[in-house]
């Protein structure tokens, strides 16, 4: 399940007016490399939930599925509230089993996917425990473990925190329930707060696999410095 919905606006101009999953970074969309980055993992389907420019994205869907995983549309007609309400738009098409949830403005790596997918757990997040250059901790969504390794809480302002958010996690049907009592309007770092306060929530180390974030134009610039090196 993919997370395309969002209005994208810090990227600016930076995107070349695209929206934010179709911004070009070094001449391909955004959200390319994810659908080949998971079809180079092994996955076979994958559910985009859309909303902001919605339409313009499912058109260019067309031209990014062939040799990736079948792709299926889910609409949210409230992506102008938090992003829980695009996990929440997802129930029906992932309501009978565990899925993998990502964002379509976080590049993936293959061995990124391929560590999640290992994963066995009802949830589990991708973390990276590494050092981060500042600049990608200014606005991460931190995660702090307890004694034991599990997740206790997410979060951009947690204090005290032990791995940074890669924008992939494995989840359960079961976080729709809590989707129930916090709202629709609930940021997704709530949710699964609240989730990790019920039941094992379980982190996957993604250290030393590549993985970004691109959320502003310096993201943007950073992405393509990093992708033609290799």
């Amino acid at each position: 399940m993919i997370l395309a919905a969002g209005l994208g606006s810090r990227l600016g101009g930076a995107g070349g007016g695209a929206p934010k999953a179709l911004a070009p970074v070094l001449g391909r969309p955004l959200l390319a490399y994810t659908l080949e980055a998971l079809a180079q993992a092994g996955v076979h389907q994958a559910y985009v939930v859309l909303g902001y420019r919605g339409a313009e994205i499912e058109a260019a869907l067309a031209g990014l599925g062939p040799g990736g995983p079948s792709l299926h549309v889910v609409w949210n007609p409230d992506y102008r509230l938090p992003n829980g309400s695009s996990l929440a738009a997802a129930r029906a098409a992932v309501a009978q089993a565990p899925f993998l949830l990502l964002m379509a403005d976080h590049l993936l790596s293959v061995e990124a996917i391929r560590r999640m997918l290992g994963a066995e757990q009802r949830f589990a997040i991708g973390v990276d425990r590494g050092p981060l250059p500042a600049s990608r901790l200014t606005d991460a969504t931190r995660v702090r473990l307890r004694p034991d390794g599990l997740v206790a809480a997410f979060g951009k302002r947690l204090r005290r925190w032990d791995g940074i958010d890669t924008g992939i996690f494995r989840c359960h049907p079961d976080v729709f329930a809590v989707i129930d009592e916090l709202g629709v309007d609930s940021e997704l770092s709530a949710i699964m707060t609240r989730v990790a306060a019920r039941q094992p929530f379980h982190a996957v180390d993604l250290s030393g696999a590549f993985w970004l974030d691109v959320d502003t134009p310096a993201d943007l610039r950073e992405a393509e410095s990093l992708l033609r090196h290799g």
